[in-house]
């Protein structure tokens, strides 16, 4: 029974943080917990305006802040522009880059070179968007002048080794 009871608890519980509501306090409109950040009274919407008019009157003071977590926080920093531009470009995380990179052993999957200190190439079909694997800067430039083309590449591996 008690078992029973604790179930039918937590799944009231469950139902009414799914459904519950705030008012917000700039627009007054209800709306559901989840357009909220956590205990925040301002929808995400006006939280959003407002740090933006914010940001707008105080661009100096906005501007040292910045500049000062940027100097505190570097790799937290570079980290997180890495992963927003792999997922925007390439709808991957920054943890699946890091899984395929390792998994092709820290090296570009053609030539395997070992990378210095800039960060190697994501490769892809730039028709389906599919991930092909991590490049060298050299061998990402000569598959995109090759077109992504195999049969290109293949003459240019036959030109080359009948030029011997």
């Amino acid at each position: 029974k008690e078992l029973w009871a604790n179930l039918w608890q937590q799944q009231i519980l469950k139902i009414f943080q799914e459904h519950s509501v705030k008012v917000c306090r700039t627009c007054s409109i209800e709306k559901p917990d989840s357009e909220f950040y956590g205990t925040l009274c301002r929808c995400k919407v006006c939280h959003g305006i407002r740090t933006k008019l914010w940001k707008e009157k105080n661009k100096e003071k906005y501007l040292e802040q910045a500049r000062n977590y940027y100097h505190n926080n570097k790799e937290k920093c570079r980290r997180q522009t890495a992963s927003a531009i792999l997922k925007k470009k390439y709808a991957i995380s920054l943890e699946d880059y890091e899984k395929l990179f390792l998994s092709q052993g820290n090296v570009c999957v053609v030539c395997k070179k070992v990378p210095s200190k800039i960060r190697f190439h994501v490769d892809h079909n730039h028709i389906t968007g599919k991930v092909r694997g991590i490049l060298c800067n050299s061998c990402n430039m000569a598959i995109g002048l090759l077109k992504d083309s195999p049969d290109l590449i293949r003459e240019l591996a036959s030109y080359v080794e009948n030029q011997k």
